[in-house]
């Protein structure tokens, strides 16, 4: 079992459901972990505001479909996690934590250079 710290501390993850708008909460402790049936990229939201706790929410109510994290260093760690799963053949998958809650989803990750981009897929 292959696991990876992407990153400890805290960056944005702008999670979208759908339409144009992005919600970016604050999120922390980005890991990733390559299980016997699946490789599982999870963080956990920690909104900081208000309108971010208001956000994090609509995550049980809304169909999500994307999610937007902008860190370099965690786009250069899930790049290298994303090639290692591939090769072990097994399927991704997100999680995300919120208030004791782990919400999983189906996922194909893209990574760019200072950007990861998560698709969400129906389940």
């Amino acid at each position: 079992m292959l696991t990876m710290d992407l990153r400890k501390g805290t960056a944005w993850a702008s999670l979208m459901f759908g339409g144009p708008e992005a919600y970016s909460i604050r999120a922390r402790n980005f890991r990733a972990v390559v299980r016997e049936d699946a490789a599982v990229m999870s963080f956990e939201l920690k909104p900081c505001s208000d309108n971010e706790r208001s956000d994090a929410r609509k995550l049980g109510r809304h169909k999500l479909t994307r999610v937007a994290i902008q860190s370099e260093q965690i786009a250069r760690e899930l790049a290298r996690f994303r090639d290692h799963s591939l090769a072990q053949g097994v399927s991704r998958r997100l999680e995300i934590v919120h208030k004791d809650v782990r919400y999983k989803f189906r996922a194909e990750f893209d990574v760019g250079e200072y950007e990861s981009v998560i698709h969400v897929q129906a389940a």
